[in-house]
């Protein structure tokens, strides 16, 4: 078990973003500060730091349900884009593998494909470079946002992030590195339901 919490989450957006995607992009940090915040939190890892469950050590009673499944959803994904799950075996340097997650991303449900390859190894410290994508196929999601009695359909959604991490074989984090992230989200939002 690993007990942390996620601080000085922002936005960075391209250069000439335009003025609704910057608008989206902090409502959705401000979303995700409401939710989770600076919270405190367990993090269950199997033998290979795949995660397996996330507790909030702050949680009441009082939280709706759909909230706390949302916030442990946004960890989860989060941690997905940093936690290294490890071989089975033991492998040597320029050994590569691969690891499928299925996932909730917001409110879309999504696959993660992460290729790593292990490129320097020393009794403390794993360089590893890290190739992850997410896709979300079509669907129809739940947005809360949306005025009520409106649907939203999922296009598409692509996220790629490449980079190198250092990690302590010690710990789960990467103790340093750098990642960068592009993504591409096409959706249709607002559509009134038949009847509403």
């Amino acid at each position: 078990t690993f007990t942390g919490h996620i601080v000085n989450l922002g936005a960075v957006l391209a250069p000439g973003a335009t003025p609704a995607a910057q608008s989206a992009a902090a409502a959705q940090v401000e979303r995700w500060r409401a939710q989770v915040g600076t919270r405190r939190f367990d993090v269950d890892l199997d033998a290979r730091a795949s995660v397996v469950g996330v507790r909030f050590l702050d949680d009441v009673g009082a939280v709706p349900a759909a909230d706390k499944r949302s916030a442990v959803d946004d960890v989860v994904q989060r941690l997905l884009a940093s936690i290294v799950p490890v071989p089975s075996e033991p492998v040597g340097l320029g050994a590569t593998w691969h690891v499928r997650t299925n996932l909730r991303q917001g409110t879309a449900v999504v696959t993660q494909d992460a290729d790593y390859t292990l490129t320097a190894r020393t009794a403390d410290a794993w360089t590893i470079d890290v190739k992850l994508r997410r896709v979300g196929e079509p669907q129809r999601v739940v947005d809360p946002a949306l005025p009520p009695g409106s649907i939203a359909e999922l296009i598409a959604l692509v996220r790629e992030t490449a980079g190198t991490i250092t990690v302590d074989p010690r710990n789960v984090m990467p103790v340093a590195g750098e990642l960068s992230l592009t993504m591409m989200v096409r959706a249709d939002r607002g559509a009134q339901r038949a009847g509403a």
